[in-house]
């Protein structure tokens, strides 16, 4: 009877503020649902398809250099450190043997390019010093004599 007093003076919560927290937690429990699924799926999930390829790039590029196609090799080493996952070692690693694909084909001006992008990602490399013989050759390959 204290109920029914209560509703009848005003004093109870209305049937509309009950319908509206009802369907906000039924909401809400409907995101914390779906959210709980994506961090399931996310978890359970092998790596992500794109990461196993991208290992798999300069598997291909190193098979390409030994099989003699120096342009096909250099199309998968670009394609390898575009999507910008390289770490610096190997960017710097990679970008030498781009610059030696590129010297070896008589392109010094995008070898050049190459080696100084290697010297950049990896300035401590056992190879700077070979490197830098391979630069001078490159420079004096481009620059103009007279």
């Amino acid at each position: 009877m204290d109920s029914n007093n209560r509703q009848q003076n005003g004093q109870g919560i209305s049937k509309g503020l009950k319908i509206a927290v009802i369907a906000f937690t039924a909401l809400t429990l409907l995101a914390f649902i779906v959210f709980a699924v994506k961090i399931a799926d996310k978890l359970s999930s092998p790596k992500d398809k794109t990461d196993v390829w991208h290992a798999q790039m300069l598997a291909v590029a190193e098979k390409l250099k030994d099989a003699g196609l120096p342009e096909q090799a250099i199309e998968q080493y670009e394609n390898y450190l575009r999507d910008g996952k390289a770490g610096m070692v190997v960017r710097g690693e990679v970008s030498r043997a781009l610059g030696n694909l590129y010297r070896e084909l008589g392109n010094c001006r995008e070898a050049l390019s190459w080696y100084y992008q290697a010297e950049a990602a990896f300035p401590k490399a056992s190879w700077i010093e070979d490197m830098d013989a391979e630069i001078d050759g490159c420079l004096h390959a481009v620059r103009p004599t007279g």
